[in-house]
């Protein structure tokens, strides 16, 4: 789900306990034909075939690091056909976090949020300001930072949540209630990743 802190509970996840947070985005800087084809499908504005992000999710996470230290795929899947392409390859996540919040809660962090070019860090200009000047002048706007944008984003996530909700039976899964501080969320999602 867009502008729900996903990106940013993971970042905190990967922190305390070393858990690699997988993000679809970072899979596609790797120039091999699979790339080639969810990119010819984020150009036509379409969903990626499941089976073509799949078989890349699934060589992330038979690395060493993944297989030792455990993963956290972040907000993927986006339709219930991934989630089914997911399981033909053979992953099925421990725990599953759903984190939801008001599309209007949504709208608001979206527009705000910001990204330090030099560092990778994610702000928010009234909720996470950075900390110095310095940072200030470099941080830059989301691509594609629209409302526009991400009503559609938005949209697809309410068509999509429930065949998704319904594709993902095997781990635990939890909601959590995202509109609240970013620190309480993290305690409960990293809470729920510690149970057996």
């Amino acid at each position: 789900r867009a502008a729900v802190c996903k990106g940013s509970i993971a970042q905190l996840v990967n922190k305390e306990s070393g858990i690699h947070k997988i993000d679809t985005a970072d899979l596609l800087t790797v120039e091999i034909e699979q790339v080639k084809q969810v990119k010819a499908c984020i150009d036509a504005d379409e969903d990626i075939p499941g089976d073509v992000l799949g078989a890349l999710v699934k060589e992330r996470i038979s690395r060493k690091d993944c297989a030792d230290q455990g993963w956290v795929l972040v907000g993927y899947p986006k339709t219930r056909d991934q989630a089914l392409a997911l399981q033909r390859h053979g992953i099925f996540a421990k725990h599953v976090v759903y984190m939801e919040a008001p599309d209007m809660v949504l709208i608001e962090r979206f527009m705000g949020k910001r990204i330090d070019p030099q560092t990778g860090g994610i702000y928010h200009l009234t909720f996470e300001p950075p900390e110095s000047p310095e940072v200030t002048r470099r941080i830059k706007p989301i691509e594609n930072q629209s409302e526009k944008f991400l009503r559609k984003q938005l949209l697809h996530y309410h068509r999509n949540i429930e065949g998704i909700r319904a594709a993902v039976c095997k781990g635990t899964t939890k909601i959590i209630n995202a509109d609240q501080p970013k620190t309480d969320v993290f305690a409960q999602v990293y809470h729920f990743l510690c149970q057996q």
